[in-house]
């Protein structure tokens, strides 16, 4: 529109007027009869200040005027016009004859501006309009007119666009589609083209050819051909590899070969060296060339690596997990004044949670005392502890986890209980020994590879997993390891040791040993674990209260009871159902109540605790314990 505007101004710097009388003349309508006949003219001399859209283009356009007016009584005075107009230099002079010689001195006057246009109705060639009060006491009477009191809102075929910009654009001002592709002219920005009606990122392509048309690219650049304008294109040299994923590799974005040794970057073994032959003797994802262990194909630099119970270090970055990803943690030689760093450890969980959390990482925590009361846990961050201080040479280089022999832990301890309460996010700890009472309520999660000397209450919890753990009860006239109170959690592959050595008095014999008190669970996930009672007078296997659990689900666990000196086994219930019955029998299922779960199984009378575990470390020395399910 702005190139019709420069290019009218340039066409018609003559400001002349072409003059049009409509209506009846230059006579005047009938008045009322008490005026007197003696007739006057008057002249207006309007003074515009034309608005930008009519500045050059005033030659293209005839005006007319109306006049209303009183007489000097206040009575009608009619209608005079619309009249000729005669231009005097930049005034146009509306001249009223025939006018009764008491008109008013006000009258209203109304000014009409029309595009030169053969074959359109009067209301399509109006352009603008301008109406004013004038003062006619004298013959001649000046009218100044300002550019914004010029009315250009016509728009004969309601597309959005006024008449003047249509005029000038050369678009059809009688149809409201001029292009036909059924976008109006208003909303289309190529008005003139039927293929083409927006353009999103405003590069002054269209969104139908754009080859990307949410960003600014009007060079429309693709360096591998694929339609995708690179812009756009997650993969612009179209070698299988991200944009992202070669930067973060320190590969060419824009070279499909970084390394020139003939292989695609996606395809290359090891895009960053030439080695056209593809050499590989592990058969990982790298080549002999750039792999950290050209011998092991569990090893490799891009490797995914966390923590683990083998303490494997997969990505060869010196530790089992990965130093990109994490903060440590160290009692010994951690500064919370220092950057978190392997080498420069903080000291305390609280600076590394708070570290963690804004930063998105996992914590790795080396062996040490640390009090989780001081630390106020609210969104969920992976703890990962069991990192050893005895190689300071290479600080964090060496995990161990439960049931090994570890000569030290990363201990978590507190005045009273360690309390996940009403947290979001998930939370992961593994690798602890956790020396207090563990209470997790209302919250999210997951507890592996660790030893819990206290035993766990899961309250209201239906996200919590407890894995591979060693869970003990605590010492006193009643133990449990596990109390489950209105939860659905899922338990799977743990020790859990209810053996009650509680002394009182001189004696050892303590009342009642439970391995698990489930009340109110209707979605127990019961699998695979090794629940251990005795030295007690009672002992329980399994106590449940209340609703009965889905027995799907709980399966594959062993129970092994230890009677005090003298007792048997087979005296011993190994379950009491959710109906308070007693359970002895293992051939029948595990007794829940209303239904039983199958799959479950007894440790072999007439064996001792010893045989099966060790009792420091909870390693398993009974190697065929699995297989006791199936002996009568």
């Amino acid at each position: 529109m702005e190139r019709t505007i420069n290019s009218a101004k340039n066409r018609f710097r003559s400001l002349a007027l072409l003059f049009l009388m409509l209506g009846c003349g230059s006579g005047s309508t009938p008045v009322d009869s008490d005026l007197s006949e003696a007739v006057t003219t008057k002249t207006v001399l309007m003074q515009p200040a034309w608005p930008e859209l009519l500045q050059a283009n005033v030659s293209q356009y005839r005006l007319q005027a109306l006049l209303k007016g009183q007489d000097s009584q206040g009575k009608a005075a009619g209608e005079v016009g619309p009249v000729a107009a005669e231009s005097e230099a930049n005034n146009y002079k509306f001249v009223f004859s025939g006018l009764p010689s008491g008109l008013s001195a006000s009258a209203d006057l109304t000014i009409d501006i029309f595009w030169n246009a053969e074959g359109l109705s009067e209301t399509c060639r109006r352009v603008a309009s301008v109406s004013k009060s004038a003062e006619l006491a004298e013959a001649t009477t000046p009218l100044a007119v300002t550019a914004a009191e010029f009315d250009l809102a016509k728009d004969c075929d309601g597309d959005g666009l006024e008449n003047i910009r249509e005029f000038l654009d050369g678009l059809a001002v009688d149809r409201a589609d001029s292009d036909g592709d059924g976008v109006g002219d208003g909303a289309d920005v190529f008005p003139f083209d039927p293929l083409e009606w927006a353009d999103t990122d405003g590069d002054g392509i269209g969104d139908n050819r754009d080859n990307c048309a949410a960003a600014l690219n009007a060079a429309q650049d693709d360096l591998d051909g694929d339609g995708l304008g690179d812009f756009c294109d997650p993969d612009r040299d179209g070698d299988g590899l991200s944009n992202g994923a070669e930067l973060n590799a320190g590969l060419n974005p824009d070279s499909a070969d970084t390394d020139g040794d003939g292989v695609l970057d996606g395809a290359d073994n090891c895009p960053a060296a030439a080695n056209g032959g593809q050499e590989n003797a592990d058969g990982d994802p790298l080549g002999d060339l750039c792999d950290c262990d050209a011998a092991d194909g569990r090893r490799y630099s891009t490797a995914e690596d966390e923590p683990d119970a083998a303490n494997f270090d997969g990505n060869c970055d010196g530790i089992d997990g990965t130093v990109a990803d994490a903060l440590f943690v160290s009692r010994l030689r951690g500064n919370d004044a220092a950057d978190g760093s392997r080498e420069a450890p903080y000291r305390t969980l609280a600076k590394a949670y708070a570290e963690a959390l804004s930063q998105s990482k996992d914590v790795y925590v080396e062996a040490g005392v640390y009090a989780v009361d001081e630390v106020v846990l609210r969104q969920g961050v992976r703890f990962f502890g069991g990192y050893q201080t005895e190689t300071p040479g290479e600080p964090f280089g060496f995990r161990c986890v439960y049931p090994l022999d570890c000569s030290e832990a990363a201990a978590l301890d507190a005045e009273a209980d360690f309390l996940l309460e009403r947290t979001g996010g998930v939370f992961l700890f593994d690798g602890f020994r956790i020396d207090v009472p563990l209470v997790l309520r209302e919250t999210e999660a997951v507890f592996q590879n660790n030893r819990m000397e206290e035993g766990v209450l899961i309250d209201n919890a239906d996200d919590v997993s407890l894995n591979n753990n060693i869970i003990r009860a605590g010492e006193g006239r009643i133990a449990a390891a596990i109390e489950i109170l209105g939860s659905s959690p899922r338990v799977s592959n743990n020790t859990v040791d209810a053996a009650n050595h509680y002394a009182a008095g001189g004696s050892t014999t303590a009342r009642t040993a439970i391995a698990l008190i489930v009340e109110n669970a209707l979605g127990l996930n019961l699998q695979d674990n090794l629940l251990i009672t005795g030295e007690a007078e009672n002992q329980y296997g399994l106590f449940c209260r209340g609703l009965e659990p889905v027995p799907e689900g709980i399966t594959g666990n062993l129970f092994a009871m230890f009677p005090p000196a003298g007792g048997s086994a087979g005296t011993l219930p190994r379950s009491v159902s959710c109906l308070g019955e007693f359970d002895f029998a293992a051939a029948d299922g595990l007794d829940l109540g209303f239904q039983n779960a199958a799959g479950n199984f007894d440790y072999p009378a007439g064996r001792a605790r010893g045989d099966l575990i060790d009792p420091e470390t909870y390693e398993v020395l009974d190697s065929g314990y699995e297989a006791y399910g199936a002996q009568p």
